[in-house]
């Protein structure tokens, strides 16, 4: 179902990272190739913020890094 809402918005499955390990700091494998991957332009999103990571200081060095690419 997530896949069909996914085209019909011109989303490659390729291009969604779905991130379900713990979150307690950022070394999470999914996250990092994420970070690798993201381009300015890119659309970014996070469901729930505070599942993002615990640690509010690590959680905004996270976002302002996305921000600088303009993401």
């Amino acid at each position: 179902m997530a896949e069909i809402k996914n085209q019909k918005l011109g989303i490659d499955g390729r291009d969604i990272f779905v991130d379900k390990q713990c979150g307690k700091d950022f070394n999470r494998q999914k996250y990092q190739a994420l970070k690798n991957m993201l381009r300015e332009g890119d659309l970014f999103y996070i469901h729930s913020l505070d599942r993002f990571g615990r640690n509010s200081k690590e959680i905004q060095i996270q976002l302002i890094f996305i921000l600088k690419l303009q993401i």
